[in-house]
């Protein structure tokens, strides 16, 4: 499988983290880590709640959906045990990760999980700890979404894209792509061969 990437912009990845933060401050005025907002279950994204310990306790009803684990059967079991991370995409561990959730509060980036039925999924994810009045770590609070149908038609871009571009530059046909500007984007090689110019002197001609 190709690497998908996060495709936000920056503006975009602040926002969301932004929205990430209300969302764990909002957690944190909850009388207990057993009680989240009501919210959590009435939206889209996986989202749980652990202890220290990385301990599950709290599942939503999207998390159900998304990874096959019933709430009564998730409660309780270590993270690791229900959805471990097969990879991470910009190449870290898992030790790595949590030295990163420790050290700045949280992590974003996007990795391969498995449902219950060992169904691989594309998750971009974010876990940030939450604190207690002293400022001490009291659990962590993660928020995952789906991705793979979009990285699948990333990928499935990326090869009609290549096998595009492969014809083009094999074929014996003329080719040549003019933008709105009256710029040469690209020239074919067979140009070059018909003409009898290189490729840089096509473009400025």
């Amino acid at each position: 499988m190709s690497n998908p990437e996060i495709t936000e912009t920056p503006e975009q990845l602040r926002a969301e983290l932004e929205r990430l933060r209300a969302r764990v401050a909002e957690l944190e005025r909850s009388p207990a880590v057993q009680t989240p907002p009501f919210w959590f279950d009435q939206v889209n994204d996986a989202i749980f709640i652990t202890d220290t310990d990385w301990r599950i306790v709290y599942w939503n009803k999207a998390a159900e959906r998304l990874y096959g684990w019933p709430t009564a059967q998730a409660i309780g079991q270590h993270i690791d045990k229900i959805i471990p991370i097969d990879r991470y995409m910009d190449g870290i561990n898992d030790a790595a990760q949590i030295e990163i959730i420790v050290r700045t509060g949280g992590w974003r980036g996007v990795f391969l999980q498995r449902t219950r039925d060992r169904r691989e999924l594309v998750i971009d994810g974010a876990t940030r700890a939450f604190h207690d009045d002293q400022g001490a770590i009291k659990g962590y609070i993660g928020i995952n979404r789906d991705i793979t149908e979009r990285h699948q038609v990333q990928a499935a871009l990326r090869i009609s894209e290549e096998r595009f571009r492969a014809i083009i530059e094999n074929g014996a046909e003329a080719v040549l792509l003019v933008g709105a500007d009256r710029q040469i984007r690209y020239v074919s090689p067979s140009i070059s061969r018909l003409l009898g110019y290189s490729i840089d002197q096509v473009r400025r001609l």
